[in-house]
Protein backbone atom coordinates (compact mmCIF):
# COMPACT_ATOMS: atom_id res chain seq x y z
CA UNK A 1 0.00 0.00 0.00
CA UNK A 2 2.83 2.37 0.84
CA UNK A 3 4.36 1.76 -2.58
CA UNK A 4 1.11 2.77 -4.30
CA UNK A 5 1.01 5.97 -2.24
CA UNK A 6 4.59 6.76 -3.26
CA UNK A 7 3.73 6.23 -6.93
CA UNK A 8 0.71 8.51 -6.63
CA UNK A 9 2.84 11.15 -4.95
CA UNK A 10 5.48 10.94 -7.70
CA UNK A 11 2.84 11.19 -10.45
CA UNK A 12 1.37 14.32 -8.86
CA UNK A 13 4.83 15.88 -8.65
CA UNK A 14 5.43 15.12 -12.33
CA UNK A 15 2.11 16.74 -13.26
CA UNK A 16 3.14 19.89 -11.40
CA UNK A 17 6.24 20.22 -13.61
CA UNK A 18 4.57 19.69 -16.97
CA UNK A 19 5.14 22.72 -19.18
CA UNK A 20 2.00 24.25 -20.68
CA UNK A 21 1.49 23.89 -24.40
CA UNK A 22 2.68 26.96 -26.32
CA UNK A 23 0.02 29.34 -27.54
CA UNK A 24 -0.97 28.54 -31.12
CA UNK A 25 -0.11 31.31 -33.55
CA UNK A 26 -2.06 31.15 -36.77
CA UNK A 27 -0.45 32.06 -40.10
CA UNK A 28 -2.06 35.49 -40.39
CA UNK A 29 -1.14 36.71 -36.93
CA UNK A 30 2.60 36.43 -37.66
CA UNK A 31 2.24 39.65 -39.61
CA UNK A 32 1.39 41.67 -36.51
CA UNK A 33 4.35 43.50 -34.98
CA UNK A 34 3.55 42.23 -31.48
CA UNK A 35 3.67 38.59 -32.57
CA UNK A 36 6.85 39.13 -34.59
CA UNK A 37 8.51 40.68 -31.54
CA UNK A 38 7.47 37.70 -29.41
CA UNK A 39 8.81 35.25 -31.99
CA UNK A 40 12.15 37.10 -32.03
CA UNK A 41 12.26 37.01 -28.22
CA UNK A 42 11.58 33.25 -28.31
CA UNK A 43 14.31 32.73 -30.98
CA UNK A 44 11.75 31.37 -33.41
CA UNK A 45 12.27 34.26 -35.84
CA UNK A 46 15.55 36.02 -36.47
CA UNK A 47 15.83 39.79 -36.16
CA UNK A 48 16.69 39.89 -39.87
CA UNK A 49 13.51 38.01 -40.78
CA UNK A 50 11.42 40.33 -38.61
CA UNK A 51 13.10 43.35 -40.21
CA UNK A 52 12.38 42.01 -43.67
CA UNK A 53 8.73 41.48 -42.79
CA UNK A 54 8.48 44.99 -41.32
CA UNK A 55 10.06 46.51 -44.45
CA UNK A 56 7.72 44.56 -46.69
CA UNK A 57 4.75 45.69 -44.60
CA UNK A 58 5.82 49.35 -44.81
CA UNK A 59 6.39 49.11 -48.58
CA UNK A 60 2.95 47.56 -49.11
CA UNK A 61 1.12 50.39 -47.34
Amino acid sequence: MQEADEIDKMEKQEEAFVEPEPEFIDDESIYSERVRDQLVDDDELSAEEAGFMKGYEEAAT
